[in-house]
């Protein structure tokens, strides 16, 4: 259950160039956050849904920087990155 909810509602998939972030929620769900540990860092990820959509990623910041696409690069540091993905087309 705890990988289904990561990987398919979350949509926090794990790539071989890093962590793919694909949601697909209950259009309800406006805010919502979650803790992932990948390849040795470990990414707070909060999701804003203003439109209430159930799919879709508008923007990806990654530690306060604005990224191109929906996939979070491998840091292996053992830090935490703070990550803000608002969901939207």
């Amino acid at each position: 259950m705890h990988t289904a909810l990561l990987e398919y509602i979350f949509g926090l998939q794990p790539d071989y160039d890093g962590l793919r972030i694909d949601p697909c929620v209950d259009p309800a769900w406006m805010d919502f956050s979650v803790q992932r540990q990948f390849r040795g860092s470990i990414y707070q990820i909060h999701f804003h849904n203003p439109d209430g959509v159930e799919r879709g990623v508008r923007s990806v910041m990654l530690d306060g920087q604005p990224m191109q696409g929906n996939l979070l690069p491998v840091h292996s540091d053992g830090k935490i990155h703070a990550v803000e993905v608002v969901m939207g087309n």
